[in-house]
């Protein structure tokens, strides 16, 4: 792919894995409805916040608030 695509596609991922990291750290950290914290964020609905969430994730947002309440990597880092 050209170069440019490249850059556009690398950018958007990095975009995407900011949000990301803020979408964990809101889940662990406060009592939002995931809609809220969707809104919040940017993504365009909800279930573009779950599909963008699960492929850095491996599981959607609900999976992780239940399984994982208060637990943040030491690798989160909000910038």
């Amino acid at each position: 792919p050209p170069l440019g695509r490249q850059l556009f596609s690398f950018l958007a991922l990095n975009i995407d894995h900011k949000k990301f990291r803020k979408a964990m750290y809101t889940i662990s950290h406060s009592n939002k409805s995931l809609t809220e914290i969707a809104h919040d964020l940017d993504f365009y609905d909800q279930a573009h916040f779950t599909r963008t969430f699960k492929r850095f994730a491996g599981i959607n947002p609900n999976a992780y608030r239940k399984s994982n309440k208060g637990i943040v990597p030491e690798m989160i880092l909000l910038k």
